[in-house]
């Protein structure tokens, strides 16, 4: 018995010692990272744009993003402390969170219940209530999961860490890194009447015309407008492409800034155009919904479509007057109040069986074709809900 114990006790030392040790090494990495950003900014710059090692890329991510500098220490455990002064099933944010985790990427091992158990979920859930009670203007709605959870999954489930690093994305007040890029953060995707993606729509649709003008004609005569794929593209920061594709996106996301979120969708649309010129209604949406695939779709590879994206030109000047042009068109023709869509997004598996029915897509787009504002999205959308 004696024996037993001893040797149970040397191994729970021996995990603690390893779990300090790489504790220890990550803030160390973390350091010296940090260090080689203030002294090397375009060097670091580039090794991120041409691909991190893997075992150095969130530590990467976080210097970049400006995450290390919104850190507020105990700000999360307090945050989380408030969540649990509620009943979950009577708190409408934090009953929905709940009702999310399942649908979030049921297909990858960390957060596949069945299998490995709730260690994913469970994380993802503590980051989640974490975000909802730390700001409540936002509080939670659904893809902020996806884009929560994709952190969680590159940084190997450090719930806190990916907390900050979304916070560092959704923040008004960026002041260091390349996340100032972002000039007022990305929160507002998620606040009510989606003030944000109502702009970006405004600007891609522009652009879009600008830089693929046949095949933006072609949408219009079809009826398949940019805002039918855009609200799970955007809103999820496009979580709906295969993994290993999103990983480098978020390299240059981080890099770049907000003309990478106009650049990589006009770059997609340019890859598919001969495709999608060649296709009618049900066709396009066919094709457009076939990017989710990680093999047999219609993409290249990775580096291929990084390499295209890249090529697009969108500049800042480019987003700025587009922003002014959108502010002067709302301020003669305020758009209709509407609140955050819920049970929008849902993950597709990777390997499931399920076919995405099309038809349910053309139907819904047909019946609401004469109506070409940013709102028509909502009727849309919400019929959509079974696909996406």
């Amino acid at each position: 018995m004696t024996i037993y114990v001893d040797n149970f006790v040397i191994y729970w030392i021996l995990i603690s010692y390893l779990a300090n040790t790489t504790a220890l090494n990550n803030r160390k990495m973390q350091k010296n990272l940090k260090e080689f950003y203030e002294n090397n900014p375009k060097v670091f710059r580039r090794r991120l744009w041409k691909g991190p090692p893997p075992e150095y890329r969130w530590a990467a991510w976080k210097v970049i993003s400006g995450a290390l500098q919104h850190e507020v220490s105990g700000a999360y455990e307090e945050s989380l402390r408030k969540a649990d002064q509620f009943d979950e099933n009577e708190h409408k944010v934090l009953n929905q969170i709940n009702l999310d985790l399942n649908r979030t990427y049921p297909w990858h091992p960390f957060f596949n219940s069945e299998k490995y158990g709730f260690i994913g979920q469970n994380v993802l859930k503590k980051a989640l209530r974490s975000y909802a009670m730390y700001n409540p203007e936002v509080g939670y709605t659904q893809s902020i999961n996806f884009v929560m959870g994709f952190f969680l999954i590159v940084n190997e489930g450090r719930d806190e860490e990916a907390f900050w690093q979304f916070i560092a994305i959704s923040n008004r007040n960026h002041c260091y890194g390349s996340v100032e890029n972002f000039e007022g953060g990305l929160g507002e995707f998620y606040c009510d009447n989606f003030p944000l993606y109502r702009q970006f729509v405004y600007q891609f649709e522009s652009l879009f015309e600008e830089k693929l003008p046949e095949l933006k004609s072609h949408f219009d005569q079809l009826g398949f407008y940019s805002d039918i794929y855009l609200q799970n593209w955007f809103m999820t920061l496009f979580n709906c492409f295969p993994m290993d594709l999103w990983i480098r996106l978020w390299d240059h996301l981080l890099v770049e800034g907000l003309p990478y979120m106009f650049k990589f969708p006009l770059a997609i649309m340019q890859i598919l155009e001969n495709d999608l010129l060649a296709h009618d209604l049900e066709g396009v949406n066919e094709i457009i919904m076939s990017v989710r695939k990680p093999y047999g779709g219609p993409l290249p590879p990775v580096e291929e479509i990084i390499s295209k994206t890249n090529k697009i030109n969108v500049t800042k000047a480019d987003l700025l007057r587009l922003k002014k042009e959108y502010e002067s068109n709302i301020a003669k023709n305020p758009p209709k109040e509407i609140k955050r869509l819920q049970t929008l997004f849902y993950d597709i598996s990777e390997d499931e069986n399920k076919s995405l029915d099309s038809n349910i897509v053309v139907k819904s787009i047909n019946e609401n074709q004469a109506d070409k504002q940013v709102d028509s999205s909502v009727s849309i959308l919400i019929n959509l809900k079974s696909v996406f």
